[in-house]
């Protein structure tokens, strides 16, 4: 028998919001894969005069360029993510050391499967049409970069 109910209770309560928490977590990652609104694109910050970002500029090939580093467990974008449809586009992710799931880029929508990041320069070519796409690892752990192609 059980010689303790109420931390029996207690345990049970605490599990089952344990269990509520992991499984909420769970289902926004896989929300950011399949590059679906969720918890992610939240934003909490005061009120401020929204600026236009450039769009990613075409260069003398027509093909416009969007740069990534992906380190640490981030990509980090270091050029405009705005980027032109139908025009040929060239992502550039230099891996500097991204860790776990993070090696493995998805960016459903804008290129098919998962890019297997190699240490270095990693080049991606494609096409995007316009819409609101994010680009987070395999399993959605990473906080996604949203690209906005016009």
């Amino acid at each position: 028998m059980n010689d303790k109910p109420k931390s029996t209770a207690l345990f049970n309560q605490v599990s089952g919001i344990l269990i509520i928490f992991f499984v909420a977590y769970n289902v926004n990652a896989q929300l950011n894969v399949l590059g679906l609104p969720s918890l992610n694109d939240v934003k909490f910050q005061p009120r401020q005069v929204q600026t236009t970002e450039e769009t990613a500029k075409p260069d003398s090939n027509g093909t416009q360029t969007l740069n990534m580093t992906a380190k640490g467990f981030e990509y980090i974008p270091t050029s405009s993510t705005t980027l032109k449809a139908g025009v040929k586009t060239t992502l550039v992710v230099d891996n500097q050391g991204i860790q776990g799931c993070g090696a493995s880029m998805a960016g459903r929508g804008l290129f098919d499967g998962y890019i297997t990041l190699k240490p270095g320069p990693n080049t991606i070519t494609f096409t995007p049409k316009k819409g609101t796409y994010k680009i987070t690892c395999s399993m959605g752990m990473v906080p996604p970069v949203t690209i906005t192609v016009i």
